[in-house]
């Protein structure tokens, strides 16, 4: 009986966050549109599915307590067609008896299971099926030409979808942080992780749902690495992304780059519990070791990619 009407629970509590537009640089968009490549590869050429697989994979041997069996919806999005849009991605969060949101491939590491229980995807991706002179899938980028790397913008989208991503959003002229559960707010553990220059909390000591201040132009971190905060709010891109231009997690993935875990995007992870290794350092958790009993599956961000 508590089982059914756990799932009742599940099913009157799911939510889809509002789709966010990441700006894409235009000029560089623009340029290798005009360029001439050889032997471009249509979308019906690529097994999305298996490419995922791998950079899974890659992800798991960096960061090895990573679930190795994530639901993960991946598809080409026509609708993306004759847009600057690279891809999408939305993930399922979680509220954990800490009270904070996490996403379920998260709660599913922590808990040391292989897979998330039930059925519904941890996250869906969805790719532009024609960028300029299509995408570029191979592992060696010798030849990538002017093309974007879908591997690369793939494992910048997982990361989104594992934990790297926060609820700080501006609307309506208002600066807002959290989502509702039950008619109370609770943020999301990446946001309670973001200090300002001087190392107090972007949030308000008397709640977890109020910012201190407006945020616009502000200097803000995780564990040192500044956060993505230009003086004009980006939605989609603002402060759930790094400040390092040419780097994985930074708001624009450049054309004719392929791109991996570094210094800046191990940092972060690590501070928000997850474990990875670059190149021969191995960045240690720093986050809350606190039980993840969490409560119900309950809302799903939308983060696009340009």
């Amino acid at each position: 009986m508590r089982f059914f009407i756990l799932l009742i629970l599940l099913f009157l509590h799911l939510a889809r966050g509002e789709v966010q537009f990441l700006n894409s640089d235009s000029s560089e968009w623009e340029m290798i549109s005009k360029m001439h490549v050889e032997h471009v590869i249509s979308a019906a050429d690529i097994n999305l599915t298996q490419i995922a697989e791998e950079v899974w994979a890659e992800l798991v041997t960096s960061c090895p307590s990573l679930p190795s069996k994530p639901r993960i919806n991946i598809f080409f999005d026509y609708a993306l067609e004759n847009t600057s849009v690279l891809a999408f991605a939305s993930q399922t969060l979680y509220l954990t008896s800490s009270l904070v949101w996490v996403s379920t491939i998260y709660d599913t590491m922590k808990k040391k299971m292989d897979s998330t229980p039930g059925t519904r995807e941890d996250m869906i991706i969805g790719f532009n099926p024609n960028p300029p002179n299509g995408w570029f899938v191979d592992k060696n980028c010798t030849d990538i030409s002017y093309r974007y790397h879908l591997r690369t913008v793939m494992k910048h989208e997982l990361l989104h979808g594992i934990i790297f991503a926060g609820s700080v959003r501006k609307w309506n002229n208002q600066w807002e942080v959290g989502f509702n559960s039950f008619g109370k707010c609770y943020p999301r553990l990446y946001d309670t992780l973001i200090r300002f220059s001087d190392n107090t909390s972007i949030l308000s000591p008397n709640t977890s749902c109020n910012l201190r201040r407006d945020l616009e132009g502000y200097g803000l971190y995780i564990d040192g690495i500044q956060l993505y905060n230009p003086y004009y709010y980006r939605g989609g891109s603002s402060i759930s992304h790094h400040w390092y231009n040419d780097h994985l997690m930074y708001p624009n993935i450049s054309p004719m780059k392929c791109l991996d875990l570094a210094h800046q995007e191990a940092v972060i992870l690590a501070k928000l519990g997850l474990e990875c290794t670059v190149g021969n350092t191995t960045y240690k958790s720093g986050a809350s070791k606190n039980e993840y009993r969490g409560i119900l599956f309950i809302f799903t961000l939308i983060i696009l990619l340009y």
